[in-house]
């Protein structure tokens, strides 16, 4: 009951300072008006705000391979060097015809930014054990606001299915070496490929392996 008449008297001493003041009241709340106003325009707005998360994805470009080399000549000596560094919760990859991906997932007290540079030295310390025809390794970081914010479409009169060359030389790469951009994707138009039935018979009859030539075959 006591306490129920403190907080009574509480209410009622601030309403009668509220009677007996009122400019100071009114100043109060406009200053608190003004106070938000200016807040809301300094406040920043985006749709997608930058997070950061404690995970690094790793791709690299390999085409023309087999899953099995993939995963052997590349994806294996990265893994054993990236493993390495610590606060590392998560390692997984994807071998595949066009190349392998790495994702690691580090442990939520990690610096993402310090743990992303690690990777990169990683990587290129590795860069000795993997094929000398890997040229594109892309590092990215995962975090909100990495999404596309320019998506070109093209079209044209000719047939563009065999212009993955052209476009990639001429469209991607320049755009690639733009200030600022991180990544571009390009979808839609498969690389050539070169398809090659083997003669396991010949193959024996002469002793040549079938990663014997495979390498010879990437050196023509």
């Amino acid at each position: 009951m006591s306490e129920l008449n403190k907080n009574h008297g509480g209410f009622s001493a601030i309403a009668v300072f509220s009677l007996k003041r009122p400019i100071t009241i009114i100043m109060i709340f406009l200053s608190m008006v003004v106070v938000g106003l200016i807040s809301s325009k300094l406040l920043l707005l985006e749709k997608m705000p930058a997070m950061k998360f404690p995970y690094v994805n790793v791709n690299i470009a390999y085409p023309s391979a087999t899953p099995k080399e993939v995963e052997q000549n590349i994806t294996r000596p990265l893994e054993e060097a990236l493993a390495t560094i610590g606060d590392i919760k998560m390692i997984s990859s994807h071998s595949t015809t066009f190349g392998a991906n790495i994702g690691i997932a580090f442990t939520p007290k990690a610096d993402i930014d310090e743990k992303t540079m690690l990777v990169k030295e990683q990587i290129d310390l590795t860069r000795n054990q993997l094929p000398e025809d890997v040229r594109r390794i892309v590092v990215n970081k995962a975090q909100f606001g990495n999404d596309a914010i320019m998506q070109i479409r093209i079209t044209s009169d000719m047939d563009l299915e065999n212009a993955y060359d052209l476009l990639n030389r001429n469209l991607v790469r320049p755009i690639e070496r733009v200030a600022g951009v991180a990544r571009v994707d390009f979808q839609g138009i498969e690389p050539k490929e070169l398809r090659i039935m083997l003669d396991n018979d010949a193959m024996k009859k002469y002793g040549i392996g079938f990663a014997e030539l495979s390498q010879k075959l990437r050196d023509v």
